[in-house]
């Protein structure tokens, strides 16, 4: 079996996947972006960004949880290598094998691309 674009749905939809999301986005913000340089490439919008997320994390969510979902380490884990599938029965169960470290690496690599989302 292959991961798919179900499993990827599936477990962005996932309510648990998404607070886990949250947390690692409220995170990177909190600890990455606001102390970072102002010489840091795309500082401004990168701050801009964190601001909104940190006064709203719940409006940026489940948008983030998406992309997140799609990241080839986190929808790794979730499907074990692609060997589970996921469906609404198991996926509170699989989203827990979610490495917190492969969260957090997908957030801080697409993070320069949610600048739009606010």
């Amino acid at each position: 079996m292959t991961v798919t674009r179900s499993d990827m749905t599936i477990l962005g939809d996932d309510a648990l996947f998404v607070d886990r999301v949250r947390a690692s986005l409220v995170l990177y913000c909190q600890g990455t972006v606001i102390g970072e340089a102002a010489s840091t490439a795309y500082h401004d919008k990168r701050n801009a960004f964190a601001i909104a997320v940190l006064n709203s994390p719940n409006s940026f969510k489940q948008r983030v949880a998406y992309s997140v979902a799609t990241d080839s380490n986190v929808i790794g884990d979730a499907t074990t290598g692609g060997t589970v599938a996921l469906d609404t029965g198991n996926v509170d169960t699989e989203q827990a094998n979610v490495a917190d470290t492969h969260l957090d690496s997908a957030v801080s690599s697409m993070f320069n691309s949610f600048f739009n989302l606010s």
